[in-house]
């Protein structure tokens, strides 16, 4: 079980006369902001390249409040705490490149369980292509994805299927991360049921929102 801590970002402010004898923790929260900066550069480039080689049926309304949308995240620097609120505790990520039947199957236990599927971007750069597909498995199965590479960046995710279960997510103000987030991530083309029973294993004592979904997805199968 790979357990990992998402080392939060805090905005800092510069002081003058500062006592010598907090220059260690000065350095240390200069670290934080230059890693915070380089955060929001990579949130930037991702919805750049998004954005690249669109075609003309992009300049819908849909995609402009798309576009808009992760722009407007990236400008005002939105906590990952508060992005988190937004979605399940548990998130799955998906990739058009996967097997058909396995990403129906996927979206499927999405649905049952309440788990957040996410794709991380455009096929072929083209949104119409992209909503084309979601559509047209939203059709199927019942539930659509959520178009989110800032998910991805976040958690480190470089491979599909992959499920992350946020334990925590903390109460934070806008513009800030003041806790770490703490996450366990599971990889691999197995169920989500198998996946939330290995996740809850790994947990010191059952935790309700994990059994309540594997609940739902079992009494599916009755």
């Amino acid at each position: 079980m790979n357990k990992i801590l998402l080392v939060s970002t805090l905005s800092t402010f510069l002081l003058n006369g500062i006592n010598p004898a907090f220059s260690q923790e000065i350095e240390h929260f200069s670290q934080i902001e230059r890693q915070a900066s380089i955060r929001a550069k990579e949130y930037g480039n991702d919805i750049q390249q998004i954005s690249k080689g669109l075609t003309p049926y992009n300049q819908s309304q849909e995609m402009t409040q798309y576009t808009t949308e992760l722009r407007q995240r990236f400008e005002r620097s939105e906590s990952m705490s508060t992005h988190l609120k937004k979605v399940s505790h548990v998130v799955v990520f998906l990739s058009f490149s996967m097997p058909g039947k396995s990403l129906e199957s996927w979206l499927l236990q999405c649905k049952i369980s309440g788990a957040t599927p996410v794709i991380r971007g455009l096929i072929n750069n083209s949104f119409k292509e992209t909503m084309s597909a979601i559509q047209e498995l939203s059709k199927k199965v019942g539930i659509g994805m959520q178009l989110d590479p800032i998910l991805f960046q976040t958690f480190g995710i470089k491979q599909v299927p992959a499920v992350v279960y946020a334990k925590h997510i903390p109460e934070c103000p806008s513009n800030m991360d003041c806790k770490p987030i703490a996450f366990d991530v599971l990889y691999g083309d197995v169920s989500l049921n198998y996946a939330l029973g290995k996740i809850n294993e790994a947990q010191p004592v059952d935790d309700r929102r994990v059994t309540r979904m594997i609940n739902r997805l079992e009494g599916s199968w009755k």
